[in-house]
């Protein structure tokens, strides 16, 4: 049995003249000890909010605030700003993975970023860690995980999943019989939906007991025609081509060629060029694109989108000729959406 923390005795010393002692322990059973009291994760300075946080840096580049961990009942403090190098993107997008890794070989813990691999549906690498119940000699924490979009030149702070409060990547350091884990609120809010969908259907079957026929039939097609129009988010994305033709609106063209354009949300024509794409829509819908790092840094996005059947009309401030625009997703609901 492993008794500690006692005085150790000195028996004799060595060749070197240094004392040999009865109780020495090594970091083995230091770290056995510490994994009782303390659970894996990063500490929740200020609320987590600044201990490892993972930011976006220059170019390709990440930078990781300060902090400090525990994985395996060993300890990792970092005193300085740490800024990561993020390889070069591909041809088609990514996941990249921030982790904080245990080494035992290299007897150190360290900061590293894990490269995903390319697809049109991308996913995170996965953590190196022991197999349960054998011993291994790398632990990964996951504190953030980084969307590369392809073709990019830059990292945007948007892109960045802090993954730090995710107990099965990461997590607070917490004690092994309180681990700090929000599943728990998860399921009490998925509880309360649950309670208010049946408060709900009970009112619903007390009115259709009261209403006529008719009335309750009406008041259900009400409520069918609000759950229609409802937003709805698709991972689909819009692609203006460096192939586009582009339209110059001006004081003499805009009342013939795009009149509510001018009457409406840009009277000044500060974003007077337009091109149209095919999309599958109807006039009844609002498109509301969700444009990619490479895209919104362009900053030559006009403030709306003119949907008509079948078509998206997009406005920029320039010529877009040659240069690509991209959504990588989208959010469409019906007009008049309550």
């Amino acid at each position: 049995m492993i008794s500690f923390p006692y005085n150790a005795n000195i028996t004799g010393y060595d060749s070197d003249g240094m004392p040999i002692f009865d109780r020495a322990i090594d970091a083995l059973t230091q770290r056995q000890i510490t994994k009782l009291f303390y659970t894996n994760g990063v500490h929740a300075d200020n609320n987590g909010q600044s201990n490892f946080k993972v930011n976006a840096g220059t170019g390709m580049t990440v930078v990781v605030d300060p902090g400090s961990c525990c994985i395996e009942g060993a300890y990792g403090i970092e005193d300085e700003r740490r800024t990561l190098a993020i390889q070069a993107a591909d041809s088609m997008d990514r996941i990249d993975r921030v982790v904080i890794r245990l080494d035992d070989a290299e007897r150190k813990i360290d900061l590293y970023v894990l490269k995903g691999t390319p697809a049109s549906v991308p996913a995170a690498p996965a953590l190196t860690r022991p197999v349960s119940g054998e011993s291994g000699d790398i632990y990964e924490l996951g504190i953030a995980d980084v969307f590369i979009s392809k073709n990019t030149t830059t990292i945007a702070q948007d892109r960045i999943t802090d993954t730090r409060l995710n107990a099965s990547l990461c997590g607070i350091i917490g004690t092994p019989n309180t681990v700090i884990d929000a599943s728990n609120y998860y399921t009490q809010f998925q509880a309360a939906l649950n309670r208010n969908e049946i408060t709900f259907k009970t009112w619903f079957d007390t009115i259709k007991g009261i209403l006529g026929q008719d009335e309750a039939g009406n008041l259900l097609n009400l409520i069918n025609d609000l759950e229609s129009r409802m937003i709805t988010d698709h991972n689909t994305v819009i692609i203006v081509p460096t192939t586009a033709t582009w339209t110059q609106l001006t004081a003499d063209n805009a009342a013939t060629l795009d009149p509510q354009y001018k009457a409406g949300p840009d009277p000044n024509l500060k974003y007077p060029w337009f091109t149209d794409i095919s999309f599958s829509c109807s006039e009844d819908d609002e498109i509301y694109p969700e444009w990619d790092a490479d895209t919104a840094e362009l900053g030559c996005l006009g403030p709306c989108i003119k949907v008509t059947t079948n078509k998206l009309r997009i406005y920029c401030n320039a010529d877009m000729t040659g240069t690509q625009l991209r959504a990588y997703q989208y959010t469409k609901r019906k007009r008049n959406a309550v």
